[in-house]
């Protein structure tokens, strides 16, 4: 067609549409570029702005995996603008937390916890750990995991390891004594000396047979009494 440059609407869906440049438009319309200069500024027609092009979204938002508020950021303009072209576009970020080389990268090989993977990836705590889930990949255990809690049993502190009561007295009692006989422990308790059962300090033990212990302890009882 004659005189294509001089089209609003050929210049709209080369230039806005399309987004491509005064050149290129020129180019396929076999013109020179001072006529599409020309004819784009007499008809006001502007180029698309970036959040308005999908290809700039597409590179920001799929290709580097960017959110919409650090899309926002490079291009000049607020989130909502980037989120709604990205929905109008069909333009949605790809989910890292699922990609197991990510994942397996970022917290086996680095060694970051779930909270800085997420804080990575931009997304939440909650995807990391779904998408570890369905990566196969093993949560590490916390240190609080790893240590025994303990708990009160009738005024003694105890933990509880295989579904057995380990009295922490007696444990802390050989581990401040090793050269006593495990064989000997075996057959004796440990006795709290001013009769405070959670006061395990080292000073305050005293290992006595069955009957030595029953015996303080039966002495105590009718002197409060």
């Amino acid at each position: 067609m004659k005189d294509e440059y001089k089209d609003a609407r050929v210049l709209h869906y080369l230039i806005v549409k399309k987004g491509f440049s005064q050149q290129k438009a020129s180019d396929i319309i076999g013109c020179s570029r001072g006529n599409v200069r020309y004819w784009k500024n007499k008809l006001g027609i502007e180029k698309r702005k970036d959040y308005a092009d999908p290809r700039v979204l597409q590179y920001l938002i799929r290709d580097c995996d960017m959110s919409a508020q650090k899309a926002s950021e490079i291009i000049g303009c607020d989130q909502a603008t980037v989120w709604n072209y990205a929905q109008e576009f069909g333009i949605e970020r790809r989910e890292m937390w699922r990609d197991p080389r990510v994942l397996h990268h970022l917290y086996v090989r680095r060694g970051f916890s779930m909270t800085e993977c997420a804080d990575i990836l931009e997304t939440s705590y909650g995807n990391v750990q779904k998408g570890m889930y369905e990566c196969d990949i093993e949560p590490r255990k916390r240190p609080r995991d790893l240590l025994p809690v303990l708990h009160m049993d009738n005024g003694y502190e105890v933990f509880y390891q295989d579904y057995s009561i380990i009295q922490h007295h007696r444990l802390h009692f050989y581990a401040v004594n090793q050269d006593i006989d495990l064989e000997e422990m075996n057959d004796k308790e440990v006795h709290h000396k001013n009769g405070i059962r959670y006061d395990n300090r080292s000073e305050n033990y005293e290992l006595l047979t069955k009957a030595e212990h029953s015996s303080k302890h039966t002495h105590s009882t009718k002197e409060k009494v």
